[in-house]
């Protein structure tokens, strides 16, 4: 793997919603004391589904978005953060299920 083209990263905070389905709870542990730089894990497929039968992540992910604008930070890709993409520019417009997926391996940035 040594020759491989890969960069190791790991997440600072996860919300644990692949097997819990408390929505607030999750939120919780990814946005206590959240700074620029830390690396959030979410998932976007067989996470736990929450006491109404939505996926956590779906009920976390908007209220996670608007405490990060809150913090005057933003939800960016991973590569993004490591420079392979462009970071893109202004407000971060409001998820659905689809973007669901890029966001949940997201980086908080300033």
């Amino acid at each position: 793997m040594a020759g491989l083209p890969l960069t190791y990263l790991s997440w600072t905070r996860r919300a644990l919603d692949g097997t819990r389905g408390d929505a607030a709870r999750g939120l919780a542990r990814l946005s206590h004391d959240l700074v620029a730089g830390d690396i959030l894990l979410m998932h976007d497929g067989r996470c736990a589904l929450s006491p109404d039968g939505w996926p956590v992540v779906l009920e976390m992910l908007p209220r996670l978005l608007d405490r990060l604008a809150a913090e005057g930070l933003r939800a960016v890709s991973l590569p993004m953060a490591l420079g392979e993409a462009p970071v893109a520019s202004g407000a971060a417009a409001r998820p659905d299920a689809g973007a669901a997926r890029i966001a949940s391996a997201g980086y908080a940035s300033r």
